[in-house]
């Protein structure tokens, strides 16, 4: 019974540092979690930096519903930001923005949403926070792309598109893949 426990933990911490090894993001394989991509193409990285430290003060109450806009920045530095939402439920979801120089210039953005709670079919949730947080509505040129490796449920694709503009609006009404 011992060895069926050891070689349990064994089998959680490689796939949990496999996940890790692959992108920024630290996952666990027991939350729900998302990763987006985003190239801001006509940015530097210090406007990147001060456009999410002013999303996670005012995330997008122009364009979402008011039930997902109550964010907050937890620490922030040139390269990375860290913050989280309390959903009206009581949930928390966490977000880790990575920055870096992306080729052919701009900003590349990596945001990382997990859920706090143990939770498997929350994705979808995951990535549309991801994508409120870093969707700047026209403010800059942007690319999204999401993969189904680190996205397990996410509306179709491509990111940023009409079905995902319309799961930003109402979380509720979102179908995903």
């Amino acid at each position: 019974m011992l060895l069926v426990a050891a070689a349990m933990v064994a089998v959680v911490v490689v796939a949990t540092t496999a996940a890790a090894d692959a992108s920024p993001c630290s996952f666990s394989s027991f939350h729900a979690h998302c990763r987006l991509d985003s190239v801001f193409k006509n940015g530097t990285c210090a406007q990147v930096e001060a456009f999410f430290t002013k999303q996670f003060s005012s995330c997008c109450a122009s364009h979402v519903n008011p039930d997902y806009t109550n964010w907050k920045l937890d620490s922030s530095s040139a390269t990375k930001l860290t913050g989280h939402i309390t959903l009206p439920s009581g949930y928390v979801d966490d977000q880790e923005v990575y920055l870096s120089a992306a080729d052919g210039g701009g900003c590349h953005a990596t945001v990382c949403s997990q859920s706090r709670s143990l939770s498997y079919y929350d994705y979808k949730y995951n990535a549309i926070e991801a994508f409120n947080l870093a969707n700047a509505n026209g403010r800059f040129q942007q690319t999204f792309s999401v993969s189904d490796a680190t996205c397990k449920f996410h509306p179709t694709l491509p990111a940023g598109g009409a079905e995902w503009r319309a799961c930003a609006a109402d979380q509720h009404a979102c179908r995903s893949t």
